[in-house]
Protein backbone atom coordinates (compact mmCIF):
# COMPACT_ATOMS: atom_id res chain seq x y z
CA UNK A 1 0.00 0.00 0.00
CA UNK A 2 2.83 2.45 1.00
CA UNK A 3 4.20 1.96 -2.22
CA UNK A 4 1.34 2.16 -4.33
CA UNK A 5 0.86 6.24 -2.35
CA UNK A 6 4.31 7.13 -3.77
CA UNK A 7 3.61 6.03 -7.06
CA UNK A 8 0.31 8.17 -7.07
CA UNK A 9 1.76 10.81 -5.31
CA UNK A 10 4.37 11.38 -8.29
CA UNK A 11 1.75 12.31 -10.55
CA UNK A 12 1.11 15.93 -9.34
CA UNK A 13 3.21 17.38 -10.87
CA UNK A 14 1.65 19.14 -13.75
CA UNK A 15 -0.93 21.98 -13.37
CA UNK A 16 -3.89 21.74 -16.23
CA UNK A 17 -5.75 25.19 -16.31
CA UNK A 18 -9.39 25.17 -15.73
CA UNK A 19 -9.83 26.13 -19.52
CA UNK A 20 -8.37 23.20 -20.89
CA UNK A 21 -11.14 20.81 -19.05
CA UNK A 22 -11.90 18.00 -22.04
CA UNK A 23 -14.94 18.51 -23.81
CA UNK A 24 -17.85 16.15 -22.49
CA UNK A 25 -18.36 12.80 -24.31
CA UNK A 26 -20.80 9.73 -23.89
CA UNK A 27 -20.71 6.16 -23.68
CA UNK A 28 -24.62 4.89 -25.24
CA UNK A 29 -25.58 8.09 -23.53
CA UNK A 30 -23.52 7.96 -20.09
CA UNK A 31 -21.45 10.70 -20.15
CA UNK A 32 -17.62 10.97 -19.38
CA UNK A 33 -15.18 13.30 -20.07
CA UNK A 34 -11.83 11.81 -21.76
CA UNK A 35 -9.08 12.89 -19.84
CA UNK A 36 -5.76 11.32 -17.71
CA UNK A 37 -5.51 10.59 -14.37
CA UNK A 38 -2.21 13.09 -14.44
CA UNK A 39 -4.49 15.92 -15.71
CA UNK A 40 -7.30 14.85 -13.60
CA UNK A 41 -5.32 15.70 -10.19
CA UNK A 42 -4.39 18.61 -11.69
CA UNK A 43 -7.66 20.23 -12.64
CA UNK A 44 -8.85 19.30 -9.22
CA UNK A 45 -6.02 20.89 -7.46
CA UNK A 46 -6.40 24.08 -9.63
CA UNK A 47 -9.94 24.21 -8.64
CA UNK A 48 -9.15 23.67 -4.61
CA UNK A 49 -6.53 26.46 -4.88
CA UNK A 50 -9.06 29.36 -6.40
CA UNK A 51 -11.44 31.53 -4.44
CA UNK A 52 -15.00 29.72 -4.02
CA UNK A 53 -17.20 30.10 -7.11
CA UNK A 54 -19.59 26.60 -7.07
CA UNK A 55 -18.84 23.63 -6.02
CA UNK A 56 -17.05 21.24 -8.89
CA UNK A 57 -18.79 17.89 -8.48
CA UNK A 58 -16.96 15.25 -9.41
CA UNK A 59 -18.40 11.21 -10.38
CA UNK A 60 -16.10 8.36 -11.12
CA UNK A 61 -18.56 6.00 -13.15
CA UNK A 62 -18.38 1.89 -13.29
CA UNK A 63 -19.97 -0.61 -14.42
CA UNK A 64 -22.90 -0.65 -12.15
CA UNK A 65 -23.70 3.22 -12.47
CA UNK A 66 -23.98 2.45 -16.44
CA UNK A 67 -26.72 -0.18 -15.16
CA UNK A 68 -28.35 3.01 -12.58
CA UNK A 69 -27.98 5.74 -15.25
CA UNK A 70 -30.28 3.34 -17.67
CA UNK A 71 -32.58 2.24 -15.26
CA UNK A 72 -32.63 5.21 -12.64
CA UNK A 73 -34.33 8.62 -13.25
CA UNK A 74 -32.96 10.75 -10.99
CA UNK A 75 -29.36 8.77 -10.77
CA UNK A 76 -29.48 9.62 -14.90
CA UNK A 77 -30.44 13.27 -13.96
CA UNK A 78 -27.46 13.73 -11.48
CA UNK A 79 -25.35 12.04 -13.52
CA UNK A 80 -26.20 14.96 -16.82
CA UNK A 81 -25.59 17.67 -13.80
CA UNK A 82 -22.12 16.67 -12.94
CA UNK A 83 -19.26 18.61 -13.84
CA UNK A 84 -16.65 16.45 -14.38
CA UNK A 85 -16.86 12.42 -14.66
CA UNK A 86 -13.70 10.10 -14.41
CA UNK A 87 -14.10 6.90 -15.52
CA UNK A 88 -13.81 4.32 -13.12
CA UNK A 89 -14.43 0.76 -14.51
CA UNK A 90 -12.10 -0.81 -16.78
CA UNK A 91 -14.92 -2.22 -18.55
CA UNK A 92 -16.51 0.94 -19.74
CA UNK A 93 -12.86 1.79 -20.37
CA UNK A 94 -11.69 -0.55 -22.69
CA UNK A 95 -15.34 -0.29 -24.35
CA UNK A 96 -14.88 3.65 -25.00
CA UNK A 97 -11.29 2.64 -26.31
CA UNK A 98 -12.88 0.23 -28.53
CA UNK A 99 -15.27 2.75 -29.70
CA UNK A 100 -11.89 5.12 -30.86
CA UNK A 101 -10.79 7.70 -27.96
CA UNK A 102 -7.44 6.51 -27.15
CA UNK A 103 -6.94 9.41 -24.22
CA UNK A 104 -8.80 7.74 -21.76
CA UNK A 105 -7.40 5.06 -18.85
CA UNK A 106 -9.04 4.28 -15.37
CA UNK A 107 -9.30 6.99 -12.37
CA UNK A 108 -10.78 4.76 -9.95
CA UNK A 109 -11.85 7.13 -6.77
CA UNK A 110 -9.91 5.20 -4.14
CA UNK A 111 -7.12 6.33 -6.27
CA UNK A 112 -7.97 9.66 -6.71
CA UNK A 113 -8.38 9.50 -2.34
CA UNK A 114 -5.31 8.54 -1.53
CA UNK A 115 -3.95 10.48 -3.75
CA UNK A 116 -5.88 14.13 -3.61
CA UNK A 117 -5.76 13.46 0.54
CA UNK A 118 -1.92 13.41 1.30
CA UNK A 119 -1.06 16.20 -1.49
CA UNK A 120 -4.71 18.22 0.05
CA UNK A 121 -2.50 18.14 3.58
CA UNK A 122 0.50 19.17 2.68
CA UNK A 123 -0.62 22.08 0.63
CA UNK A 124 -2.76 23.55 3.85
CA UNK A 125 -5.93 22.93 1.89
CA UNK A 126 -8.99 21.75 4.09
CA UNK A 127 -10.93 18.35 3.59
CA UNK A 128 -13.89 16.71 4.56
CA UNK A 129 -14.70 13.39 4.47
CA UNK A 130 -18.65 12.80 4.73
CA UNK A 131 -19.67 8.92 5.43
CA UNK A 132 -18.32 5.35 6.54
CA UNK A 133 -19.09 4.07 10.23
CA UNK A 134 -17.82 6.35 13.51
CA UNK A 135 -13.79 6.15 13.37
CA UNK A 136 -13.45 4.68 10.50
CA UNK A 137 -12.24 7.95 8.07
CA UNK A 138 -10.48 9.31 11.02
CA UNK A 139 -8.67 5.48 11.19
CA UNK A 140 -8.04 6.44 6.95
CA UNK A 141 -6.85 9.81 7.82
CA UNK A 142 -4.31 8.98 10.47
CA UNK A 143 -2.85 6.20 7.46
CA UNK A 144 -2.33 8.54 4.91
CA UNK A 145 -1.16 11.59 6.38
CA UNK A 146 -0.31 10.23 10.56
CA UNK A 147 -1.80 12.25 13.11
CA UNK A 148 0.76 15.05 12.93
CA UNK A 149 0.27 15.83 9.68
CA UNK A 150 -3.56 16.75 9.99
CA UNK A 151 -3.14 20.60 11.44
CA UNK A 152 -6.42 20.91 12.02
CA UNK A 153 -7.72 21.05 7.84
CA UNK A 154 -9.31 17.53 8.06
CA UNK A 155 -12.65 17.29 9.91
CA UNK A 156 -14.98 14.02 9.21
CA UNK A 157 -18.80 13.54 9.87
CA UNK A 158 -20.30 9.80 9.99
CA UNK A 159 -24.12 10.24 9.91
CA UNK A 160 -26.21 7.69 10.98
CA UNK A 161 -27.77 5.62 7.86
CA UNK A 162 -30.91 7.46 6.58
CA UNK A 163 -29.62 10.76 7.26
CA UNK A 164 -30.55 12.00 3.66
CA UNK A 165 -34.33 11.66 4.63
CA UNK A 166 -34.30 13.12 7.75
CA UNK A 167 -34.73 17.13 6.95
CA UNK A 168 -33.01 18.61 9.72
CA UNK A 169 -30.77 16.01 10.06
CA UNK A 170 -29.48 16.76 6.72
CA UNK A 171 -29.37 20.54 7.09
CA UNK A 172 -27.15 20.08 10.21
CA UNK A 173 -24.81 17.66 7.94
CA UNK A 174 -24.62 20.48 5.52
CA UNK A 175 -24.49 23.24 8.19
CA UNK A 176 -21.37 21.27 9.95
CA UNK A 177 -19.81 21.10 6.12
CA UNK A 178 -20.08 24.93 5.37
CA UNK A 179 -18.94 25.88 8.61
CA UNK A 180 -15.43 24.40 7.61
CA UNK A 181 -15.87 25.65 3.64
CA UNK A 182 -13.52 22.73 2.36
CA UNK A 183 -11.50 22.90 -0.37
CA UNK A 184 -12.35 18.97 -0.80
CA UNK A 185 -15.66 17.20 -0.22
CA UNK A 186 -15.55 13.36 -0.36
CA UNK A 187 -18.68 11.46 -0.24
CA UNK A 188 -18.13 8.32 0.83
CA UNK A 189 -21.81 6.84 0.86
CA UNK A 190 -21.63 4.47 -1.95
CA UNK A 191 -24.37 4.29 -4.91
CA UNK A 192 -26.34 5.81 -5.70
CA UNK A 193 -26.71 7.66 -2.56
CA UNK A 194 -23.56 9.54 -2.69
CA UNK A 195 -24.80 10.84 -6.39
CA UNK A 196 -27.64 11.86 -5.49
CA UNK A 197 -27.16 13.43 -2.69
CA UNK A 198 -24.52 15.58 -4.06
CA UNK A 199 -26.83 16.49 -6.93
CA UNK A 200 -29.89 17.34 -4.42
CA UNK A 201 -27.17 19.21 -1.97
CA UNK A 202 -25.20 20.84 -4.46
CA UNK A 203 -26.11 23.98 -4.61
CA UNK A 204 -25.92 24.53 -0.75
CA UNK A 205 -22.60 23.48 -0.07
CA UNK A 206 -19.53 25.74 0.10
CA UNK A 207 -17.04 22.98 -0.76
CA UNK A 208 -14.86 23.12 -3.92
CA UNK A 209 -14.57 20.03 -5.40
CA UNK A 210 -17.00 17.73 -4.25
CA UNK A 211 -15.97 13.56 -5.14
CA UNK A 212 -17.89 10.76 -4.97
CA UNK A 213 -15.53 8.10 -3.72
CA UNK A 214 -17.42 5.30 -2.53
CA UNK A 215 -15.67 2.31 -0.48
CA UNK A 216 -12.34 4.33 -0.90
CA UNK A 217 -12.25 5.20 3.07
CA UNK A 218 -12.90 1.24 4.08
CA UNK A 219 -10.55 0.77 1.55
CA UNK A 220 -7.38 2.86 3.52
CA UNK A 221 -9.10 2.02 6.71
CA UNK A 222 -8.82 -1.84 6.42
CA UNK A 223 -12.11 -2.47 7.00
CA UNK A 224 -12.87 -3.94 3.57
CA UNK A 225 -10.33 -5.32 1.36
CA UNK A 226 -9.21 -3.95 -1.89
CA UNK A 227 -7.96 -5.98 -5.01
CA UNK A 228 -4.47 -6.66 -5.53
CA UNK A 229 -2.81 -4.23 -7.72
CA UNK A 230 -2.34 -6.88 -10.66
CA UNK A 231 -6.25 -7.27 -10.63
CA UNK A 232 -6.89 -3.77 -10.63
CA UNK A 233 -4.79 -3.44 -13.18
CA UNK A 234 -6.10 -6.11 -15.26
CA UNK A 235 -9.50 -5.29 -15.01
CA UNK A 236 -10.63 -7.57 -12.52
CA UNK A 237 -11.38 -5.64 -9.21
CA UNK A 238 -14.85 -6.48 -9.78
CA UNK A 239 -14.04 -10.23 -9.87
CA UNK A 240 -11.79 -9.66 -6.22
CA UNK A 241 -15.04 -7.69 -4.73
CA UNK A 242 -17.36 -10.44 -6.04
CA UNK A 243 -15.37 -13.75 -4.62
CA UNK A 244 -14.42 -11.99 -1.12
CA UNK A 245 -17.69 -9.85 -0.82
CA UNK A 246 -21.25 -10.31 0.97
CA UNK A 247 -24.19 -12.01 -1.04
CA UNK A 248 -25.59 -8.46 -1.94
CA UNK A 249 -22.13 -7.82 -3.62
CA UNK A 250 -22.43 -10.81 -5.47
CA UNK A 251 -26.06 -10.00 -6.47
CA UNK A 252 -25.03 -6.93 -7.96
CA UNK A 253 -22.00 -7.77 -9.72
CA UNK A 254 -24.44 -10.48 -11.27
CA UNK A 255 -26.99 -8.07 -12.12
CA UNK A 256 -24.99 -5.27 -13.58
CA UNK A 257 -22.84 -6.65 -15.40
CA UNK A 258 -24.93 -9.25 -16.94
CA UNK A 259 -27.15 -5.80 -18.18
CA UNK A 260 -24.16 -4.24 -19.59
CA UNK A 261 -22.54 -7.14 -21.59
CA UNK A 262 -26.19 -7.63 -22.92
CA UNK A 263 -26.30 -4.37 -23.43
CA UNK A 264 -23.35 -3.78 -25.25
CA UNK A 265 -23.99 -7.05 -27.40
CA UNK A 266 -26.70 -5.28 -28.65
CA UNK A 267 -25.72 -1.84 -29.48
CA UNK A 268 -22.47 -3.61 -30.64
CA UNK A 269 -25.03 -5.86 -33.69
CA UNK A 270 -26.91 -2.36 -34.24
CA UNK A 271 -23.81 -0.85 -34.99
CA UNK A 272 -22.54 -3.89 -37.19
CA UNK A 273 -25.66 -3.33 -39.14
CA UNK A 274 -25.95 -0.20 -39.37
CA UNK A 275 -22.21 -0.02 -41.12
CA UNK A 276 -22.93 -2.60 -43.45
CA UNK A 277 -26.07 -0.54 -44.89
CA UNK A 278 -24.14 2.98 -44.80
CA UNK A 279 -20.95 3.73 -45.95
CA UNK A 280 -18.84 3.98 -42.79
CA UNK A 281 -17.18 0.66 -43.52
CA UNK A 282 -16.84 1.73 -46.88
CA UNK A 283 -14.90 4.79 -46.00
CA UNK A 284 -12.96 2.92 -43.67
CA UNK A 285 -12.10 0.02 -45.94
CA UNK A 286 -11.22 2.32 -48.99
CA UNK A 287 -9.16 4.75 -46.87
CA UNK A 288 -6.59 1.28 -46.15
CA UNK A 289 -6.47 2.38 -42.59
CA UNK A 290 -9.65 1.59 -39.80
CA UNK A 291 -9.89 2.86 -36.47
CA UNK A 292 -9.63 0.87 -33.43
CA UNK A 293 -8.82 1.61 -29.62
CA UNK A 294 -8.01 4.99 -30.65
CA UNK A 295 -5.30 3.88 -33.12
CA UNK A 296 -5.17 3.75 -37.31
CA UNK A 297 -4.31 0.22 -38.21
CA UNK A 298 -3.57 -0.42 -42.08
CA UNK A 299 -5.74 -2.51 -43.40
CA UNK A 300 -3.21 -5.11 -45.17
CA UNK A 301 -3.00 -8.73 -45.70
CA UNK A 302 0.58 -9.91 -44.82
CA UNK A 303 1.90 -9.75 -48.60
CA UNK A 304 0.44 -5.98 -49.05
CA UNK A 305 2.15 -5.38 -45.97
CA UNK A 306 6.00 -6.48 -47.22
CA UNK A 307 5.09 -4.92 -50.51
CA UNK A 308 4.72 -1.57 -48.45
CA UNK A 309 7.85 -2.35 -46.93
CA UNK A 310 9.27 -2.45 -49.77
CA UNK A 311 7.47 0.53 -51.32
CA UNK A 312 9.33 2.40 -47.81
CA UNK A 313 12.83 1.21 -48.77
CA UNK A 314 12.52 2.43 -51.92
CA UNK A 315 11.76 6.34 -50.68
CA UNK A 316 14.21 9.04 -49.09
CA UNK A 317 13.37 8.70 -45.61
CA UNK A 318 13.22 6.61 -42.21
CA UNK A 319 9.83 4.43 -42.02
CA UNK A 320 8.49 2.93 -38.87
CA UNK A 321 6.55 -0.19 -38.64
CA UNK A 322 4.95 -1.53 -35.82
CA UNK A 323 2.77 -4.39 -34.92
CA UNK A 324 0.18 -4.36 -31.82
CA UNK A 325 -1.93 -6.53 -29.98
CA UNK A 326 -4.22 -5.99 -27.27
CA UNK A 327 -1.31 -6.57 -24.57
CA UNK A 328 0.56 -3.57 -26.33
CA UNK A 329 -2.58 -1.27 -26.50
CA UNK A 330 -3.29 -1.80 -22.94
CA UNK A 331 0.06 -0.98 -21.75
CA UNK A 332 0.09 2.04 -23.92
CA UNK A 333 -2.72 3.73 -21.89
CA UNK A 334 0.08 4.63 -19.08
CA UNK A 335 2.69 4.37 -21.40
CA UNK A 336 3.04 7.89 -22.93
CA UNK A 337 6.31 7.12 -25.14
CA UNK A 338 4.71 3.56 -26.27
CA UNK A 339 1.55 5.37 -27.51
CA UNK A 340 3.31 8.36 -29.20
CA UNK A 341 4.99 5.74 -31.11
CA UNK A 342 2.14 3.58 -32.32
CA UNK A 343 0.47 7.16 -33.42
CA UNK A 344 3.72 8.34 -35.09
CA UNK A 345 3.95 4.78 -37.26
CA UNK A 346 4.10 4.90 -41.19
CA UNK A 347 2.52 1.49 -41.23
CA UNK A 348 0.36 -0.22 -37.79
CA UNK A 349 -0.86 -3.68 -38.23
CA UNK A 350 -2.77 -6.26 -35.85
CA UNK A 351 -0.82 -8.97 -34.57
CA UNK A 352 -3.34 -10.17 -31.93
CA UNK A 353 -6.57 -11.76 -33.01
CA UNK A 354 -8.47 -10.37 -30.54
CA UNK A 355 -7.74 -6.66 -32.71
CA UNK A 356 -9.12 -8.68 -36.07
CA UNK A 357 -12.05 -10.39 -33.65
CA UNK A 358 -13.14 -6.86 -32.52
CA UNK A 359 -12.45 -5.23 -36.05
CA UNK A 360 -15.40 -7.66 -37.37
CA UNK A 361 -17.80 -7.22 -34.48
CA UNK A 362 -17.81 -2.99 -35.47
CA UNK A 363 -18.49 -4.07 -39.03
CA UNK A 364 -14.91 -3.23 -40.15
CA UNK A 365 -13.00 -6.17 -40.86
CA UNK A 366 -9.09 -6.02 -40.93
CA UNK A 367 -7.65 -8.51 -44.03
CA UNK A 368 -5.47 -10.68 -41.44
CA UNK A 369 -4.00 -10.80 -38.53
CA UNK A 370 -0.33 -10.33 -39.05
CA UNK A 371 1.85 -11.37 -36.27
CA UNK A 372 4.97 -9.53 -35.96
CA UNK A 373 7.41 -13.80 -35.85
CA UNK A 374 5.40 -14.34 -39.25
CA UNK A 375 5.77 -10.98 -40.69
CA UNK A 376 9.56 -10.78 -39.93
CA UNK A 377 10.13 -14.47 -41.13
CA UNK A 378 8.49 -13.92 -44.98
CA UNK A 379 9.99 -10.32 -45.15
CA UNK A 380 13.88 -11.82 -44.24
CA UNK A 381 12.67 -14.07 -46.84
CA UNK A 382 11.42 -11.39 -49.87
CA UNK A 383 14.68 -9.08 -48.86
CA UNK A 384 16.97 -11.99 -49.27
CA UNK A 385 15.68 -12.55 -52.77
CA UNK A 386 15.62 -8.99 -53.50
CA UNK A 387 19.08 -8.62 -51.67
CA UNK A 388 18.17 -6.22 -49.03
CA UNK A 389 20.54 -5.73 -45.74
CA UNK A 390 19.57 -6.29 -42.49
CA UNK A 391 20.59 -5.33 -39.12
Amino acid sequence: MVVEKVHLLSRCDVMMPLEKMPKRENLFGLPYNPIRFDDALALLLATAKKPFFRPLSVFTPNVQHFYLYNKLPTFRAAYNACDLSLLDGMPIVWVCQLLGNSNVERIAGSDLFVTLLPVAINEGLKVCILGGDPGVADKAVEFLCGTSNRNGNVFTLAPPRGFEKNVGLNETIISDINAKSPDFLFVALGSPKQELWIQSNLTHLRAKVVIGVGASVDFVAGVQKRAPVWMQGCGLEWLFRFATGPWRIKKRYIVTNSYFVIYLMRKMLTRLLCFRKHSVAADSLSSGKIKLFGYLLDNLTIDEAISRVDEFIHSDRLHVMTCINAAKVIHAQKNELLRKCILESDMVVADGMSLIWSSRLLGCPLKQRIAGCDFFQKLLAYGQMREYRFY
